[in-house]
């Protein structure tokens, strides 16, 4: 998960500003890792050059999206699509 973490994180310090003017949005993960604790993980991609950060965002987020850690992999590597992950229960929204 670090793996993709790191990702995310690179992303957001090259193109933080597109990404806020495109989004304008907080995406909260809850993360369910193998030993069943919940890691919050958040990209705020609404405030000033963009942040990602794990836990939980000081505003409201607009979407929170609960998975395990193998499907937040997947769907951060496109071995999964998003529409897949619904359909097979892996992927429960808010927002």
């Amino acid at each position: 998960m670090l793996d993709v973490y790191d990702s995310i994180t690179a992303v957001m310090a090259q193109h933080g500003a597109q990404l806020v003017q495109s989004l304008g949005a907080i995406y909260l993960f809850e993360i369910t890792l193998a030993s069943g604790k919940v890691v919050p993980f958040t990209i705020d991609a609404k405030h000033a050059q963009g942040e990602v950060f794990t836990g939980t965002p000081a505003a409201r987020p607009d979407m929170i999206m609960k998975m395990g850690e193998d499907t937040f992999i997947k769907l951060f590597t496109g071995e999964l699509s998003a529409q897949a992950a619904l359909m097979w229960d892996q992927l429960h929204y808010v927002g």
